[in-house]
């Protein structure tokens, strides 16, 4: 258990990589009754060896899961167990990272396209903005990017589509 009372169970099969697998579960007072995810815990913990794929199988076993398997913002593992859920969760490699970022990306351009809202363009930026953290780029970088392309090329403010362009030059005969 760590500090901050979340059991952190470390895959031995794996240490080396760093990847952790962690339960998070509020603790419960002395009178209460034991919950659910309690009794799975305290089933985890009482086995000799900590083998991440079987704590998962108990728990998917005993308890409704949803699998999301997706990058979440940060306060979320926190959030779940404030409900009262058990949040199984891994940190990524940085190869992973970027791999889960530009999923992000893609997921958050659909929610966009489907929903119009502009919490959704708050994401997408938060998204981009991790982007631009772990690929080593500074803002500064980007804007000054920006501003070149538009004013060489323009911005997209005139809504002008273009269809084909054909080549003077070029004759098929």
């Amino acid at each position: 258990m760590n500090s901050d009372g979340n059991i952190q169970l470390i895959n031995n099969s794996d240490k080396d990589s760093g990847n952790t697998l962690q339960l998070s579960s509020r603790a419960t007072g002395k009178n209460q009754k034991s919950t659910v995810s309690d009794c799975i815990i305290t089933t985890i913990l009482k086995r000799k060896e900590y083998d991440v794929l079987s704590s998962i199988n108990i728990i998917q076993g005993l308890m409704k899961s949803i699998i999301y398997n997706k990058l979440v913002r940060d306060n979320i593992p926190e959030i779940v167990e404030n409900d009262g859920k058990i949040a199984i969760l891994s940190i990524l490699s940085e190869e992973e990272y970027i791999i889960k970022l530009n999923e992000k990306l893609l997921e958050e351009c659909n929610e966009w396209l489907e929903y119009q809202d502009i919490s959704e363009l708050a994401d997408l930026l938060e998204v981009v903005e991790s982007l631009i953290y772990i690929n080593g780029y500074k803002w500064d970088a980007i804007w000054k990017i920006k501003k070149d392309k538009k004013r060489i090329r323009g911005g997209f403010g005139d809504r002008i589509l273009l269809h084909e362009v054909i080549d003077k030059n070029v004759c098929d005969i």
